[in-house]
């Protein structure tokens, strides 16, 4: 064992205490807070504000007065309030809301989803007086104490009203993209005119800034003060987006400068990417912190792989094919917990969507929309209860219902996890203790955790105690209550129980801090921690472990570093690897060791999740070999049918994502012009699907099936597997009925 597990001496956990955070995670940011990264403090003239992620007025709180009146008065608190902020696509929400409450008397069944931006204290207030349920909070934000610039009113859909107005023709097929690094000044997302065929891109950020002269001109998403009509009060409080939202205008104009600096150079190339380089590293400086800028890659880049097998094409290939970007920031990527991500995602989507469905009001068409994540977190419940896949199907079932129907997918990662030994499934006898061994990493800079899931939690004990040290067990904290661990230089661990947890179900969080540290404060001691549960009572316990993502990301600066279960049982030989890395008879399982966002697709017919397959035969003879078998690649998680471990028995489809054994990955395009890297993993596999059904919908080839329904998904996958044989059954649970049609 470290040496660094006996500084200070051994320290008991203390007593419960109740949390002070909305959620287990956010309780653990407060515990936490004052190990800050200086990239996080928000710069001069900024003020630090939460995003909350709010339900308004919801029905089991009891508040008197559910009616349409009341939600009317619950918006107008929140816009004349001081220290509440929202941004455009909120204010547009909240106004459609208004209207809908003006008009109807009732408001029972509406989804009042609301995301706010405010100061913690004023948080704590507002939720105490029951405006809104807390769903989530994200992380702070750096918003300007003065408004941003406000010398030009713009209009409502900013360059959608222009489409129509001059009569240029919709979109067949929009595609939404959510990941780092959009290459929106690349050559293969231009049209044979040689302008972008991005509508628009958010290029999410840290900090709001504000608008120069330039972006003013190009009609940059912004609100005016009369969106609210009648008697309501005007002056209402907002921003605009946290970021910068590049218009189409203002990306076409910097493809002409990236051109013209091509042509006055004699070396064309390197001038070419030198100018794209110089944009893509000036628009970072504006809509981030110092400490978090990150330089853009010149040839790999997650994101710029995935925009180009979801929607890259030639010039003249895919020009009806609009793309909408959201970038995010680097940070969000880089902590893999999802921690950062979840809520950056869900604004994203919300986005993404309410631009399509601005754009199918200017055109009077039902413009299909497909959006790609091929982003994830592993922990969680798995069965579409889960904050982003709830907020997900919201957001979908809107667009359903503005848009008339319109088609919308989303096409998610299946995950990669199958074989890092992060799930384990413990079954406990009436009086019997199960005991594993949970492994800290060195040199990991990034917090840990463990989700503990159980549906019947009667009983059951817990100990977490540096291995080789007898269990001390003890009972699970009450809803709302965690317990800390001092080792004698702060808390390096606490134990948090979501106080919003159902009464069937518990959910327990177990936090480690880092074991290595740049910026001081308590460390975990690295290796092997004993985690063990005892079952107290009269009734077998059935109890799922799962731990989340802590991993860096190819392409960041090296922070996390996976922790992983141990067992004795570990070690008996892996058929498929021929190694001795087998499980064996232990816990610890591949089985749903998937996205805890793939839940959603088990649930909800307008969600794909795509597994990643291994090619059996050369790249160049796939047409040659349609009847030869492919296994899913090694990484590709599973699922299960374990009800009390996910809902998913495995992915829609898979596609793939390796070219065999030895070369791995799909080549695709880099961020910038001419450069290409190979990707693999299911993020891979997820694009080609989101592709394969955005050229499908501009046949038209689901015309007629309507959205979401049953016959439609059913049509659509008939269509992306085409004629290819049925998958082994021991192989549906990591590549679903299928792979698609290359």
């Amino acid at each position: 064992m470290n040496d660094k597990m006996t500084i200070g001496g051994p320290r008991k956990w203390a007593p419960a205490q109740r949390s002070k955070g909305y959620g287990a995670y956010d309780s653990w940011n407060r515990i936490a807070a004052d190990r800050r990264s200086p990239d996080r403090e928000p710069s001069a003239g900024n003020a630090r504000f939460l995003r909350v992620f709010a339900r308004l007025t919801p029905e089991n709180t009891g508040i008197a007065g559910q009616t349409a009146h009341r939600l009317r008065d619950i918006i107008t608190i929140l816009k004349q309030h001081d220290g509440v902020r929202f941004d455009t696509t909120e204010a547009r929400n909240l106004e459609r809301l208004w209207q809908r409450a003006k008009t109807s008397g009732d408001s029972q069944g509406w989804d009042r989803r609301v995301v706010l931006m405010m100061k913690r204290p004023i948080l704590d207030k507002l939720a105490r007086q029951g405006l809104f349920d807390v769903l989530h909070v994200g992380t702070p934000l750096a918003i300007p104490k003065k408004r941003p610039n406000k010398k030009k009113k713009q209009r409502l859909d900013g360059d959608e009203q222009t489409t129509a107005a001059s009569g240029s023709p919709p979109p067949r097929v929009l595609v939404g993209i959510v990941d780092d690094a959009i290459p929106f000044l690349h050559r293969r997302y231009q049209t044979v005119a040689g302008t972008s065929r991005f509508r628009r891109v958010w290029l999410q950020g840290t900090q709001v800034v504000d608008f120069d002269a330039e972006e003013l001109a190009d009609g940059i998403d912004r609100i005016d003060d009369a969106v609210f009509e009648d008697d309501q009060p005007k002056g209402h409080r907002y921003d605009p987006h946290v970021g910068r939202i590049l218009s189409r205008e203002a990306i076409n104009r910097k493809i002409k400068q990236v051109l013209a600096a091509e042509k006055a150079v004699p070396q064309g190339t390197a001038s070419l990417l030198r100018t794209e380089s110089q944009v893509y590293k000036g628009l970072a400086n504006k809509v981030s912190t110092p400490g978090e800028r990150r330089r853009s890659p010149l040839t790999w880049s997650h994101g710029a792989q995935v925009t180009d097998l979801a929607c890259g094409a030639e010039p003249g290939e895919m020009d009806d094919i609009k793309i909408l970007g959201v970038q995010l920031p680097p940070h969000a990527v880089r902590d893999t917990s999802g921690r950062e991500l979840s809520a950056y995602a869900i604004q994203a989507t919300r986005w993404i969507i309410d631009q399509a469905i601005a754009i199918n009001k200017a055109s009077g068409h039902k413009v299909p929309l497909v959006i790609n994540l091929s982003l994830g977190v592993l922990a969680g419940p798995k069965d579409g209860s889960g904050f982003v896949e709830d907020w997900l199907e919201q957001e979908i079932k809107r667009f359903i219902e503005v848009s008339d129907n319109a088609p919308i997918r989303i096409v998610l990662a299946y995950g990669n996890a199958y074989r890092n030994r992060q799930i384990a499934v413990q079954e406990i006898e009436p009086n019997e203790t199960a005991e594993l061994e949970w492994r800290l990493q060195p040199d990991d800079r990034t917090d840990s955790f463990i989700e503990i899931r159980a549906k019947r939690a009667e009983g059951l004990e817990w100990s977490l105690q540096p291995a080789g040290r007898k269990p001390k067990f003890a009972a699970l904290p009450r809803a709302g209550q965690h317990r800390e661990l001092d080792l004698g230089r702060g808390t390096v661990a606490a134990v948090l129980r979501d106080g919003q947890e159902q009464s069937a179900s518990t959910s327990l969080l177990i936090a480690m801090r880092p074991t290595a540290s740049l910026e001081g404060g308590p460390l975990a001691p690295q290796g092997a921690w004993c985690l063990a549960l005892k079952n107290s009572g009269k009734k077998k316990l059935v109890v799922t472990l799962q731990i989340q993502r802590d991993d860096t990301p190819r392409g960041y600066r090296e922070s996390g570093r996976q922790s992983f279960f141990d067992h004795e049982a570990v070690g008996s030989l892996d058929a498929e690897l021929k190694d001795y890395v087998g499980l064996g008879d232990s816990p610890i399982t591949t089985e749903g060791t998937h996205s805890s966002y793939a839940g959603l697709a088990s649930e909800n017919p307008c969600v794909y999740s795509v597994g990643a397959a291994r090619s059996s035969v050369s790249w160049a003879l796939l047409d040659q070999h349609r009847g030869v078998e492919h296994p899913p690649a090694y990484y590709s998680s599973a699922g299960t049918t374990r009800k009390t471990l996910s809902k998913s028995v495995g992915p829609d489809l898979s596609a793939f994502a390796d070219e065999g054994n030895f070369l791995t990955g799909i080549q695709a395009k880099g961020l910038l012009t001419g450069s290409s890297a190979r990707l693999s993993g299911t993020s891979a596999a997820a694009p080609q699907v989101t592709r394969s059904l955005a050229l499908l919908d501009k046949l038209e080839a689901f015309s007629g099936s309507g959205s979401g329904s049953a016959a439609a998904r059913s049509a659509e996958l008939k269509a992306l597997l085409g004629q290819q044989p049925p998958t082994r059954e021991e192989w549906k649970a990591r590549l679903g009925a299928g792979i698609l049609v290359p």
